[in-house]
């Protein structure tokens, strides 16, 4: 099962590497596909970090490296978060 998992994510690795949009609908369909990618990556490890046996699998080392990555990782995405969100112009609607 991890095999296929690992080949299935490297494939998709490949193909948001291969994404080069050209206007504002393929930018957001871009963003959904890599959003996508992400929140399917994380639903496996909440699986994992949620589940004591297999987490024995892993020495505090290792454990550590995670962290180290996923702060980083969190405090970076969440900045970038508040930025785009502070971007954010919603249009005007209604009648004028």
């Amino acid at each position: 099962m991890e095999e296929e998992w690992v080949k299935s994510t490297r494939s998709k690795i490949d193909e948001i590497r291969r994404l080069s949009p050209k206007d504002r609908l393929q930018y957001a369909a871009a963003c959904a596909q890599c959003a996508s990618s992400i929140y399917n990556s994380i639903g496996g490890w909440m699986s994992w970090l949620t589940n004591p046996v297999l987490l024995n699998d892993f020495d505090e080392a290792t454990l550590n490296e995670f962290f180290g990555f996923f702060k980083k990782f969190t405090v970076e995405f969440l900045e970038f978060d508040v930025n785009a969100t502070q971007k954010r112009k919603p249009a005007k609607r209604g009648i004028v």
